[in-house]
């Protein structure tokens, strides 16, 4: 009866057994091809995918080749190695300043050659379409490099001088000015000393990024000449030979600000009883007036005679304003009066006098408990004595003498 309704279609090939009708037979077709596709997009995929890996590892090795210029290149071309980039970085921006054809011919040349990861910070001269190998020689040649400016502990903005009138010491400002030189494309071209004096002494203070708890003393300074004394902190700066005088003035002091701020200011002043920027002054003293090992214990002198309202009677102090290097003093330059004689004027000079660095900072926050009053370079290395009455210092101070001290 089931036939007759025509309900199933079947076709009997065995005694017993039904064969699958016409639309099942197509779903497994169905099944089957998508099964085809999907193992035929599988291998596609895998293709792809071992083609990226063979092309990055091509990339990496070197293996399939690279661009590269042929030569030493031509004209000039500066470039600036960041703080802490890699070969790859240095690479690429040589690429895309278009002194190299490739990253790559320049990191395969680097390969070779140990020297490479010795590259520092700082700005270099180089050439446009150069080959890698040449680049690489180019940067580790010490000529390339352009615009250090190497700020030691204690100097002064303004050149010192000797008793004949020559310069005895070169301040940062001549240093600055010289550093900044460059030749490209074969003309030399500098910020000069006056251009850098007038931006010192004229510029916006907010346009030279001043820190804000030196503004108030700068301000303040009773010479423009003198205004920034102090703020330009100990280190290696690297100047671009492409800036104005007052970018190149700006920049060294951003970086002066963070390298003061790593160093505690303004926070290491606050338990001192001193404004950060008279805390600045003091390590500026300490600086001129001992070295390291005696940087605590000058600093004591110094805070003990401030307590009591002493006059400091530095010779620095006298021969910052005088604008000589000489360690001590005759008796009718210390009856000049002036903001910076110490010997007639009671408290701290309105500016700092040299330019501290850290240690200096450090002293002034950590001075030795102990009640001196006085002190003196006693021996040839620059160690002075301390006392604690005026008699014992002055037997010092005469024995010295006799010894040749200074």
């Amino acid at each position: 009866m089931g036939d007759n309704l025509g309900m199933v279609d079947q076709e009997t090939d065995e005694p017993g057994r039904t064969s699958r009708t016409p639309v099942l037979r197509d779903k497994a077709h169905t099944r089957r091809r998508r099964r085809v596709i999907t193992l035929i997009a599988g291998a596609v995929m895998l293709g792809l995918v071992a083609a990226g890996a063979v092309y990055g590892i091509r990339q990496f090795t070197g293996i399939g080749g690279y661009d590269d210029y042929a030569g030493e290149g031509t004209g000039s071309v500066v470039i600036e190695v960041a703080d802490g980039a890699s070969l790859g970085q240095i690479a690429q921006t040589m690429a895309d300043e278009g002194v190299i054809a490739s990253g790559r011919a320049f990191t395969s040349a680097a390969e070779s050659n140990p020297a490479a990861t010795g590259i520092q910070p700082g700005f270099y001269l180089l050439r446009s379409e150069m080959s890698g190998e040449a680049a690489l020689n180019r940067i580790l040649d010490e000529e390339a490099r352009l615009g250090q400016a190497d700020v030691q502990g204690g100097m002064l903005l303004h050149d010192t001088m000797a008793g004949d009138g020559s310069v005895q010491s070169k301040g940062i400002i001549t240093i600055l000015a010289e550093a900044s030189c460059a030749e490209l494309d074969g003309v030399e071209q500098c910020v000069s000393i006056d251009e850098l004096w007038d931006v010192a002494e004229n510029t916006d203070l907010a346009e030279l990024d001043v820190p804000s708890w030196a503004a108030s003393g700068v301000q303040a300074a009773p010479e423009p000449r003198r205004r920034l004394e102090g703020l330009i902190a100990p280190g290696l700066y690297h100047l671009n030979p492409s800036w104005s005088a007052e970018e190149l003035l700006a920049e060294v002091l951003a970086v002066s600000a963070a390298r003061l701020e790593a160093a505690g200011m303004p926070g290491i002043s606050d338990d001192s009883g001193f404004t950060p920027y008279e805390f600045l002054i003091l390590a500026s003293l300490v600086e001129k007036e001992g070295i390291e090992s005696d940087f605590s214990s000058v600093a004591t002198v110094l805070l003990n005679r401030l307590q009591i309202d002493d006059r400091l009677r530095l010779d620095s102090t006298v021969n910052y304003f005088a604008g000589t290097g000489s360690i001590r003093t005759d008796r009718d330059v210390r009856l000049i009066d002036n903001p910076y004689n110490t010997y007639m004027r009671h408290g701290l000079p309105p500016t700092p006098v040299s330019s501290p660095h850290t240690p200096a900072l450090e002293a002034v926050a950590n001075p030795v408990d102990e009640e001196w009053m006085y002190f003196v370079k006693c021996e040839t290395d620059g160690t002075s004595c301390f006392n604690y009455t005026f008699e014992e210092h002055d037997a010092d101070r005469l024995d010295a003498q006799e010894r040749g001290v200074w």
